[in-house]
């Protein structure tokens, strides 16, 4: 067994058990009501995030920058790009570029069809029900405002966080690690004429 396998060994097996002790339905759950300065529950709050995704980032600044709103960063005074705006076009790009792949090695050639199967795959309704089944809004700072508000219960806001962390996923690690992302969360299984492919 090599080095690598270890260390993916003992992480899988410690997101087992931490999964098995976190309840992130809970309303106590949330990060909106952390303190910027309390490290120790924010490390947690990514650990979990990771474990329930099943990616472990290298570089865990990229994963705050994906879970930051602009709203939050301004409130923080945080540096002019510490927030997720840029990462979630990146995202939006990334997960069409992995469902067009995905069709393309499932074998479909007409324009019109692939066309099609992508605009009813990579779309806000879609997106934002992969984030509501992560329960992203806990994990996600949020500005006072949004938070009294709580606006990801409306609008594209929660799809906007999804494809800011595939955004980050991508940068930090591949494009395949994004793909496999998008893979634990379902994604594939709402493209059935791409789903046998992304089993593979």
């Amino acid at each position: 067994m090599t080095l690598s396998s270890v260390v993916s060994y003992h992480w899988t097996a410690s997101c087992n058990t931490a999964i098995k002790h976190i309840n992130i339905y809970s309303p106590i759950f949330n990060i909106c009501n952390v303190h910027p300065n309390n490290d120790t529950h924010v490390q947690d709050t990514h650990a979990t995030l990771q474990c329930i995704t099943g990616y472990q980032f290298n570089d865990e600044k990229l994963l705050y920058r994906a879970l930051t709103r602009y709203a939050w960063a301004k409130e923080q005074d945080l540096a002019a790009d510490a927030h997720m705006d840029a990462l979630a076009t990146l995202g939006d790009a990334v997960i069409e570029l992995i469902v067009l792949d995905a069709l393309v090695h499932a074998g479909i050639t007409e324009k019109g069809e692939i066309s099609k199967i992508k605009m009813n795959s990579v779309n806000m309704s879609v997106l934002r029900r992969l984030a509501e089944q992560l329960q992203l809004h806990k994990f996600v700072y949020w500005g006072k405002g949004e938070a009294n508000m709580q606006i990801w219960t409306s609008g594209r806001v929660l799809a906007e966080c999804m494809e800011a962390l595939i955004g980050a996923i991508y940068l930090d690690g591949s494009i395949n690690d994004a793909k496999n992302v998008l893979q634990n969360c379902g994604f594939f299984k709402t493209i059935p004429a791409i789903h046998t492919y992304s089993s593979k």
